[in-house]
């Protein structure tokens, strides 16, 4: 499986922007593609700049949370929310049955 440098790693991003958390900073995601093979992961995303966001469909991160923004339709989930989806997601996707 491909790994992000720490540049481009969405939970750096997390570690860095808790430091300051009355910070308006934010970083634009992307979903990050494995391979052809594997199928997305909502939670695997990669920071991106601006220039190579789909505008139908991108994400931001802030220290606030993460808006996920289809279609110019926004939805806002809360930092630790993400997190905690973020760490359940990849638990269930290792167990066997949900492996393919």
């Amino acid at each position: 499986v491909a790994a992000l440098s720490d540049a481009r790693n969405p939970l750096k991003a997390v570690q860095r922007l808790r430091q300051n958390p009355d910070s308006t900073e934010f970083v634009y995601l992307k979903p990050f593609r494995v391979d052809e093979i594997t199928p997305l992961n909502p939670y695997h995303l990669e920071i991106v700049p601006h220039a190579e966001i789909d505008e139908a469909n991108f994400y931001t991160l802030s220290s606030f949370g993460v808006t996920h923004f289809v279609n110019g339709k926004p939805e806002f989930t809360e930092l630790e929310q993400w997190k905690r989806e973020h760490y359940l997601f990849n638990a269930i996707i290792k167990i066997p049955v949900f492996k393919k």
